[in-house]
């Protein structure tokens, strides 16, 4: 699988959980950083000023639900400043596509009734068994958690596991395999399994293979607030059968950036450069201008 060649290209050994599971602590002065891009974008969602990424979560803490918008040219330089942080400890030249933009993940206590409850991170899974490209790498960044937050947890998986995992992706063809009866006799096997002692810390990153099933822990009476993202080992174009999908549209990868972006605009013109330079050029500008258009971006 793509996914284990990036994984064995790592230099630095003493990040590894596993051989699928990198573990690091992306730093106090990274996370600084992090949090103001993304108190800004709440900042801009309530049309006020917050002290701290603190504050925001006393305020989502009052909430059931929270939809938050997302401004793109924040998003963009969101994406330039993580994947400026990755670079220095895991990107390799295996990673071909990032998922943009970069999803804030908002984790109430219980799940929200805006959220069908079949597609809720609670249960097992991988996610290419709901319909996500099945190269993908896993990227989870904490930024608030506590004792009284979610935390995710981590089946302990081997290689030969994974691909076994990778199989049952492609078992239903006309349904994802989260939905079907053979899902509910694998979970059996999956809940009795161990997972991996991970820190469930401010700041601490987890970069894990696609078919690493995980899962999100609810306890406590707090929001927990990261980022979530996918980084793709095979060509964004490579999967064009869901691009416009509603739930988990292929759309959202877009080619690893060449440098840093101050705005989406920029983000676009490099992802433009790098299409024109591929034999289907005409096809993918098309779909990559629908993405766009999905943003709610005007060219």
């Amino acid at each position: 699988m793509k996914q284990f060649h990036f994984f064995q290209l790592q230099k630095n050994n003493n990040l590894f959980l596993d051989k699928q599971l990198i573990s690091f602590n992306i730093g106090l002065k990274n996370l600084k950083i992090i949090d103001n891009f993304v108190k800004k974008l709440f900042e801009l969602n309530e049309n006020r000023k917050f002290k701290s990424l603190h504050e925001v979560q006393r305020l989502l803490n009052t909430t059931s639900y929270y939809k938050l918008n997302k401004d793109l040219d924040i998003m963009t330089r969101l994406e330039s400043f993580i994947l400026k942080c990755l670079k220095k400890k895991i990107l390799n030249k295996s990673i071909i596509g990032v998922e943009f933009p970069i999803n804030v993940r908002i984790v109430h206590p219980s799940i929200p009734n805006q959220i069908k409850k079949r597609y809720s991170t609670t249960s097992i899974h991988c996610d290419p068994w709901a319909g996500e490209p099945d190269d993908m790498i896993n990227v989870i960044i904490n930024l608030i958690i506590n004792k009284k937050t979610s935390k995710v947890k981590i089946v302990k998986t081997t290689n030969k596991e994974a691909k076994l995992y990778k199989k049952l992706s492609r078992t239903y063809k006309k349904k994802d395999f989260l939905n079907s009866k053979k899902y509910f006799k694998e979970l059996r096997k999956l809940e009795e399994k161990d997972t991996y002692n991970i820190k469930n810390v401010r700041g601490q990153t987890f970069v894990f293979g696609g078919f690493l099933p995980h899962y999100t822990y609810n306890k406590g009476n707090e929001v927990r607030l990261g980022l979530e993202f996918r980084l793709r080992t095979k060509d964004p174009f490579s999967t064009l059968t869901r691009w416009k999908s509603r739930l988990n549209r292929s759309g959202r990868y877009w080619y690893l950036p060449n440098k840093n972006h101050k705005d989406f605009l920029s983000k676009i013109n490099d992802e433009f450069s790098m299409i024109k330079r591929k034999s289907k050029k005409k096809l993918f500008l098309k779909l990559r201008k629908q993405e766009i258009k999905e943003l709610n971006y005007k060219l």
